[in-house]
């Protein structure tokens, strides 16, 4: 068995990896194995000299980085027609026509293509003076001659000498197509004979059409640079589309030379929007003709190998729906900002993104590090995926609920590498303050949409509050007599009752997620009037980053800023001035409290909604009071809490009714799963009581 050992040099920021990657697909003649090595010069000087790698049948081949392999027969035929010749020494191979005017091949050998008539042509022993044909791309070297200079060409120059002096033949391997391209920065394959490459050889499924797309808005300061990032990708086969939902005609009239310049590049018009430019962001896919799709927006900016290096992934792992990857920042100067802030780093290394790790990934870390719709790269199948997830559509986190949804059809895979810029500049949507509180609403969101979509197990207890694991709710702290007791309360889960990290109590937890199940905002909250009495501090998060028309908190003693001084029993509001009101766990601390109903009812439109939680016994008729009994310690021990002034009956519903106010409620056991109640903390016999004023 012979072998074939790749020297592979490391000096540059190129993907030897990648090379390495591509490599180990491509075909072997049979007969031989193939060995890989990667380092410095320095490092392959000292392999070479140890000559343990050497044998008289081996074959050498030195590769440059920027050698770029095309063809998948490349080693069989160049291994082949080198072995024809056994008293060839070195041996080197110039794949494209991009070398032409550097090696004067016409000068030499007449007309360049009369000489290619076969696959291969060998031009053995070329003049002394033209010897430099050889350079340090690729080169072949038979086992036994020892080659002291790699990579360096005037040296290399002096080895072809000196084999030539010892008789030793020296050859040149010219392709009929180029099935390997030598990049130098002053060469460079224009993407128009990149493609005519492709199709000549019917390698279409090799690079199949990647379409980036472009939503544009207002400004072509960014647009420029974006843009021609874009233009300079080098995956050859590429379209991109920009989308313009603009006020004026800047975009247009920027981009209509570049639509004369290059044909790859479709400019449309869209109708301007008031959703953040979501819906001209998804009308591009449609416009679409790629097997892949990826955004740019633009003021973000691709590294110039992004695509090809996405492409390189996607296209050969049918278990890979999508690609994404670390992503740096720059500022609005196009500066390279650097620094742990600016690097937006999940992983040291490539990862793989599944069903299974994806809900541990966004717990542990809390923040988008699948990147923004600039970053991933993902099959033009999934576009109906786009900023939603479980039914739900998402804007401020559309791209996170993208790649999420996308899981659902296979893996995400993270490159650990840095092949995108997101631009951080004063005129962007992220500083929109209503985008900012859609974001943080939609967070909470999404963690509940992948749990109940099966994308989120939880390993441990929940807070949805401070999206926390904890490993137990801490119980309630106070006194519990044998006789509260005996009353088998419907309130509070004393067992499951704070969050050891924010606090909270069970019963804001069960509301919000009341309020998420049954989608109360958008049902009766958005663009309306609300009054929450006594706010609990995270609902109060939550409603605050709501699209509301007014939103009103007020308690008897105010303790944050922006609530208001408000007595239940006389609210200062006139008739039907509310929508919506929520007074959760407040009606047992009021002595008059059908004056409080009266006045909940009073301030409440019609058609609108009164959440009115409150503990109570289903034990009893008729609530237990005493309004004699005002020392707190009594209290504690006859309702359970120093400021309790009663345990409600089933009469309670009574005194709701008898205000003018109807029951629409809604069973827990009906909207949660028999394990939720633990995994967050609420009590799952507590039923959102919610009325209704006809």
């Amino acid at each position: 068995m012979s072998n074939i050992t790749i020297f592979l040099k490391e000096d540059k920021k190129n993907n030897i990896d990648e090379m390495i990657a591509y490599i180990n697909k491509l075909k072997i003649p049979y007969g031989y194995s193939i060995r890989i090595l990667k380092g410095s010069i320095e490092y392959l000087r000292e392999l070479y000299e140890s000559r343990i790698f050497f044998d008289n049948k081996d074959i050498h081949l030195f590769i440059s980085e920027e050698v770029f392999i095309v063809d998948k027969e490349f080693f069989v035929e160049i291994i082949n027609e080198f072995n024809k010749r056994e008293d060839l020494y070195i041996c080197g191979v110039k794949g494209s026509y991009i070398n032409l005017d550097t090696l004067n091949i016409k000068k030499i050998y007449g007309n360049y293509y009369g000489y290619l008539n076969n696959s291969l042509t060998l031009f053995s022993n070329p003049p002394s003076e033209d010897i430099n044909f050889i350079y340090d791309s690729i080169v072949f070297v038979r086992g036994d001659y020892i080659l002291k200079n790699l990579y360096e060409p005037l040296y290399m120059l002096d080895n072809i000498r000196k084999a030539k002096g010892g008789n030793k033949k020296v050859g040149l391997l010219f392709l009929k197509e180029p099935s390997c391209i030598f990049n130098e920065e002053s060469i460079i394959l224009s993407r128009e004979e990149k493609l005519e490459f492709i199709r000549r050889n019917s390698m279409e499924s090799e690079y199949p059409l990647v379409s980036i797309l472009i939503p544009t808005y207002n400004q072509t300061k960014y647009l420029k640079t974006a843009l021609q990032s874009a233009i300079d990708q080098t995956y050859p086969n590429i379209e991109i589309i920009l989308s313009d939902d603009s006020t004026t005609e800047e975009v247009k009239n920027f981009i209509n030379p570049y639509l004369d310049k290059y044909n790859f590049i479709t400019y449309v018009k869209h109708d301007p929007s008031n959703d953040f430019g979501l819906s001209n962001t998804l009308s591009l896919p449609s416009l679409a003709k790629g097997e892949y799709l990826s955004f740019l927006f633009h003021d973000d900016v691709f590294r110039l190998d992004k695509i090809e290096k996405m492409v390189g992934i996607i296209k050969d792992r049918k278990d890979i729906s999508f690609v994404t990857s670390q992503r740096g920042i720059i500022n609005s100067n196009g500066e390279f900002l650097s620094g742990p802030n600016h690097i937006f780093k999940a992983f040291n290394e490539d990862t793989l993104i599944t069903r299974d790790n994806i809900g541990d990934l966004l717990i542990d870390s809390k923040c988008n590090f699948l990147g923004e719709p600039s970053v991933f790269l993902f099959k033009k199948s999934l576009k109906d995926r786009l900023f939603n997830f479980n039914n739900n559509k998402y804007i401020s986190n559309g791209d996170l609920a993208s790649c999420i949804n996308f899981l659902i059809e296979g893996n995400g895979y993270y490159i650990g590498d840095t092949l995108s810029y997101f631009r951080y500049h004063s005129e962007q949507n992220t500083h929109n303050i209503n985008l900012e509180k859609l974001g943080r609403i939609e967070w909470k969101e999404l963690y509940l949409d992948m749990f109940y979509s099966g994308l989120l197990s939880f390993k441990e207890k929940f807070c949805i509050n401070c999206s926390n694991r904890v490993s137990n709710f801490n119980p309630f702290g106070g006194v519990i007599t044998q006789k509260v007791e005996s009353f088998n309360i419907i309130g509070s889960d004393v067992i499951n009752h704070s969050c050891p990290h924010c606090r909270c109590h069970d019963r804001e937890r069960h509301l919000l997620l009341y309020i998420y199940k049954l989608d109360l905002v958008k049902k009766y909250m958005e663009g309306k009037k609300v009054l929450h009495i006594a706010p609990e501090v995270y609902i109060r998060s939550y409603l605050n980053d709501s699209n509301l028309d007014e939103y009103v908190c007020g308690d008897l003693n105010p303790i944050y800023p922006g609530m208001i001084n408000m007595d239940i029993t006389n609210i200062p509001y006139e008739d039907e001035y509310f929508d919506f009101i929520i007074c959760n766990h407040v009606l047992e601390h009021i002595e008059d409290d059908i004056k409080a109903l009266k006045e909940i009812s009073r301030v409440l439109k019609k058609g609108g909604r009164a959440i009115l939680q409150t503990p109570y016994s289903e034990d009893i008729e008729v609530s237990y009071e005493d309004n004699k009994i005002k020392d707190p310690l009594k209290r504690l021990l006859e309702f359970g809490q120093e400021d309790h002034v009663r345990i409600y009956g089933k009469d309670f519903f009574k005194r709701i009714e008898s205000s003018g106010l109807k029951k629409d409620i809604y069973i827990s056991d009906e909207l949660f799963k028999s394990n939720e109640e633990k995994l967050f903390g609420f009590n799952k016999r507590e039923d959102l009581l919610m009325f209704l004023k006809e």
